[in-house]
């Protein structure tokens, strides 16, 4: 069974080996367990447009997981260029829109300092940018639009690149903003909850503007051989103790365009999943009406337990990750009894595909890690 199959027979509910995995490390995680001793796979190279890109990640052939991530860049395409550097920060100016300061050589959190789109009369100024343009370059690559300042492939050479990844035989995604990320990045946080409540209709062309490019990408993507397995959203909208904006406000502002993504997706044969970080367990109904088939990562330290919305909605979606970073960082024995709670119950009848609740942080040991899979491999066969 190919990984591609192990994931849409989870999704289908239909009979798989065992439950497909995938998981997303820090930098600074991957460089400790390197120095640790964890021996990856040489990785695999092609040229395109006169750069090297690396087709697998070492360590996800290492730990033979089953998805791959392509990434949509739907920004307005602001040149990125570093503001100011010191020895140890480093202040950005991104594609998406906003300006934002990072400690250097270590993962750390961004501190967001300044955002492009301030009122109407710089929407208006701008939103243009967000018009799909095929003779543009592409807008999909197997490296993150996270801070890029690498130029895009021609359409042409991301066609080579899907290629190679086919061969791969895995299940490939394509990883983007979704309306509501997409927005405040080049908006602000702050200012976009408020504007929910206070500009409800500049929100929502802004949210139009995102989501008509996101479709318009995708059935570019199609028109030339690259349909991905599906399209991966992230979109934040819980904090720890409840959701960004309340059920209402979603319903009115956000749901419509998620569902008419949801729509044109199952339209062309995609699976629709959807990142969130943050207690969101309200939203899942309306998220289902909008066409999710599948929800990651469901944050445990929020409450949100697989077990319990595997009973409520089990039927109706596919549940990826749970796994608390919590648990994997308290050691072997934490992470373990973590797994056997979970995963028994959350891979009957299919439906249910291994990730942790976030990714992996620096304060997971490698020993640790190891152990989980190890666990995992034992009690997630069918």
């Amino acid at each position: 069974m190919t990984s591609r199959e192990r994931v849409i027979g989870a999704i289908k509910r239909t009979p798989i080996d065992r439950i497909p995995k995938y998981d997303i490390f820090w930098e600074d995680t991957l460089e400790k367990y390197i120095n640790a001793g964890l021996i990856l796979p040489e990785t695999k190279k092609i040229v395109i447009n006169g750069q090297d890109k690396v087709i697998n990640k070492p360590i996800d052939e290492y730990f033979n997981f089953d998805i791959v991530q392509l990434y949509m860049d739907i920004s307005m395409r602001f040149e990125t260029c570093i503001v100011d550097e010191t020895e140890d920060k480093i202040t950005i100016s991104d594609r998406c829109g906003y300006t934002a300061q990072k400690f250097k050589g270590r993962a750390s959190s961004m501190h967001f300092v300044d955002h492009k789109i301030k009122n109407k009369e710089d929407w208006e100024k701008y939103k243009h940018r967000l018009i799909f343009n095929k003779n543009d370059t592409s807008r999909v690559d197997n490296e993150n639009y996270y801070l890029r300042m690498k130029e895009y492939p021609s359409w042409d050479g991301f066609k080579q690149i899907f290629d190679e990844y086919l061969k791969l035989n895995k299940f490939i995604t394509a990883f983007v903003y979704g309306p509501f990320e997409a927005t405040w990045r080049h908006h602000g946080y702050e200012e976009s909850l408020m504007d929910l409540l206070l500009e409800p209709e500049m929100m929502k062309d802004m949210f139009d503007k995102a989501t008509t490019l996101l479709i318009d990408t995708v059935k570019h993507m199609i028109s030339i051989g690259t349909k991905p397995d599906a399209i991966w959203l992230c979109e934040d909208m819980g904090a720890t103790h409840t959701t960004l904006f309340s059920l209402a406000t979603y319903q009115e502002c956000l749901f419509p365009y998620h569902k008419k993504i949801g729509d044109f997706l199952h339209e062309n044969g995609i699976y629709y999943f959807m990142h969130s970080c943050g207690k969101i367990e309200s939203f899942i109904p309306s998220l289902i009406d909008a066409g999710l088939d599948v929800i990651q990562a469901l944050q445990a330290n929020t409450g949100m337990n697989v077990v319990d919305l595997k009973k409520k909605y089990g039927d109706k979606l596919t549940f990826f990750g749970n796994i608390g970073e919590v648990s994997f960082k308290d050691g072997k024995e934490a992470i373990e009894n973590e797994l056997r709670s979970k995963i028994p119950i959350a891979k009957k009848n299919g439906g249910y595909i291994y990730h942790s609740d976030h990714s992996i942080p620096p304060e997971v040991e490698l020993d640790t890690y190891l152990h989980a899979m190890k666990i995992l491999e034992e009690i997630g066969k069918y």
